[in-house]
C-alpha cells in the first residue's frame, strides 16, 4: 500500500476524521473537476459503413470480419457483446428509432460507430464506442475489451423548444427470466446494485445481472450520474414488461431542448455495458484479459478497486469494473467526448472524471454517505448534494462536477452517530493519456 508521503504530491492534501483513529491507510482524495473534453477530441463522423441498419462488427481493422471477441451493433443498438446476445430498441416520444445510415467515428484512439436518424424537427444519433486497455489503436499493445459506451445525441432542429418526453429511452427486451409460460430467454437475475442490494430502483447507478451455473455469465450496466440530492437527474434504470423481464434505460420525466442554434438545443444520454462469460476456457481467458485491460485503463486512484487475487469470478470482475469506472468514466476511455457532451449531458456527472476517492479503512463498509460541499468562499457546508455507497471494504469513488481547488467535501454517514470525513480539495493533477 502506498504511503501518505507518496500522496503529498497531490498538493498537501489534508483530511480530518471524527470518532476514528486509523494508522495504516492511504489518504482520501478530492480534486477539482476534470472534464474529459480537454483532450481535443470530437465526435466527427467518418466513412459510411452501412445504410440498412445491418449489424456491424465494432472492431478495429475487422469490420464485418471474423473476430474472437466481436461486439455487433445493429441499428445503433448492441445486438451481441462477445457472444452475449441482446435484443434492444430505442423509442423516442412514442416512436421507434429507425436509423438511416451508420458511419465510422473519426478518432485515433477509439473504435466507434455513429448511427443516425434525421426527422423534420429532431436529429438522433447513437455513438457506440468500444473500450480498450488505454492504448491508442495504432499501439502494438492495444487490446479491446467486451465493453462499450453507448451515447445518444438528441438535437433540436425546430425554431421552437421541444421536449424529449419521459419514457423515451432504450429497452433491452427479455433480459431476465420469464415465468409466465415457463420459457426462458436469457435467464439473468440481478446479483447486486450500486446501493448494495439486489433490487434495482431509481437511485441505482449500476446493476449486475448474472445467469448460469455459479453465475458464469454476467452483464454489467452502468448509468453514470447522481440519482439523488441536488444533482438528481431525469435518468433511470428500471425493470419493465411481463414479470419485469425487460431492462429500460432512459428518462423518468420530460427533458426540454431549446430552439435550434441556442445553447441547450442538444442533449446526451450515456450508458456503459460490459459482459463476462467464464463458461468456456476461451471466455474465462477473455475475462482475465479484460480485467487486465480494466486495470491498465483505470485512473491511478481507481486501481485500488481492482484486485488480481486468485478465484476472480465474473461477478467479482463486474463489481471491480463498476466501482473503478475503468471503462465507463476513466480519463483514458472517455477522451472521445467533446465539450458539448459534457455541458449538455443528461447524466449529471456532466463529463467529469472521478474526482473524489476514499480508500479502504476510513469509512464504514456497505454504508450510505451524504455528500456536503463547502465552497472556497463560503463558511459552511451545504447539502446534501448527493449520496454515495461504500463497498465491502469501505472504499468509494464518485465524480462531482463544480468542485474547484479550495473547496471542501464532507462525507457524513446517513445514520445517527455515523463516521464523518472532511477532505480539502486540491488542483487536479491527473495525467492525460
Amino acid at each position: 500500500m502506498r504511503s501518505f508521503t507518496r500522496l503529498s504530491c497531490l498538493g498537501g492534501l489534508i483530511f480530518s476524521l471524527s470518532n476514528m483513529v486509523h494508522a495504516d491507510f492511504e489518504a482520501p482524495i478530492c480534486m477539482a473537476e476534470k472534464r474529459h473534453n480537454n483532450h481535443g477530441a470530437d465526435l466527427t463522423k467518418g466513412a459510411i459503413m452501412a445504410t440498412d441498419g445491418s449489424p456491424i462488427n465494432l472492431e478495429w481493422g475487422a469490420i464485418n470480419a471474423d473476430d474472437e471477441d466481436p461486439i455487433l451493433i445493429g441499428g445503433g443498438i448492441p445486438t451481441s457483446i462477445c457472444g452475449q446476445s441482446l435484443h434492444g430498441d430505442l423509442k423516442i416520444n412514442e416512436s421507434f428509432f429507425i436509423p438511416k445510415k451508420t458511419n465510422s467515428l473519426i478518432n485515433e484512439d477509439f473504435v466507434g460507430l455513429v448511427t443516425s436518424e434525421r426527422k423534420p424537427k429532431l436529429d438522433v444519433s447513437i455513438y457506440n464506442i468500444r473500450h480498450n486497455n488505454g492504448h491508442p489503436i495504432g499501439n502494438v499493445d492495444y487490446d479491446d475489451s467486451c465493453s462499450l459506451t453507448s451515447m445518444i445525441e438528441f438535437r433540436n432542429r425546430d425554431d421552437d423548444e421541444q421536449d424529449i418526453r419521459g419514457d423515451s429511452g432504450i429497452t433491452f427486451n427479455g433480459l431476465l427470466e420469464s415465468n409466465n409460460d415457463g420459457s426462458k430467454f436469457n435467464d439473468f437475475k440481478i446479483i447486486s446494485t450500486s446501493s448494495g442490494d439486489a433490487i434495482l430502483d431509481e437511485l441505482d447507478t449500476w446493476v449486475i445481472f448474472a445467469s448460469g451455473w455459479n453465475h458464469q455469465k454476467v452483464i454489467l450496466v452502468e448509468l453514470l450520474g447522481h440519482r439523488q440530492g441536488d444533482f438528481r437527474d431525469v435518468l433511470q434504470m428500471e425493470l419493465r414488461g411481463t414479470n419485469e423481464q425487460d431492462l429500460f434505460i432512459g428518462l423518468r420525466k420530460d427533458y426540454e431542448l431549446n430552439e435550434e442554434e441556442v445553447d441547450g438545443e442538444v442533449a446526451y444520454l450515456q450508458y456503459t455495458i460490459t459482459t463476462f462469460d467464464s463458461s468456456t476456457d476461451a471466455g474465462y481467458n477473455q475475462m482475465r484479459k479484460d480485467i487486465s485491460n480494466c486495470f491498465q485503463a483505470a485512473d491511478l486512484w481507481a486501481k485500488e478497486f481492482i484486485r488480481f487475487d486468485s478465484g476472480i469470478t465474473p461477478v467479482v470482475a463486474a463489481d471491480m469494473v463498476a466501482r473503478s469506472q475503468c471503462f465507463s468514466n476513466s480519463s483514458s476511455q472517455q477522451k472521445w467526448q467533446d465539450e458539448n457532451m459534457g455541458f449538455w449531458s443528461m447524466n449529471t456527472i456532466h463529463g467529469v472524471a472521478g474526482n473524489v476517492f476514499v480508500n479502504a479503512g476510513i469509512l464504514e463498509a456497505n454504508a450510505k454517505y451524504s455528500v456536503y460541499i463547502q465552497k472556497f468562499d463560503e463558511t459552511f457546508f451545504k447539502g446534501p448534494r448527493t449520496f454515495v455507497y461504500t463497498d465491502s471494504e469501505g472504499r468509494v469513488m464518485t465524480a462531482i462536477p463544480t468542485i474547484v481547488e479550495g473547496d471542501k467535501v464532507k462525507l457524513l454517514r446517513a445514520k445517527a452517530n455515523g463516521k464523518e470525513l472532511n477532505i480539502d480539495c486540491v488542483a487536479n493533477t491527473s495525467v492525460n493519456r
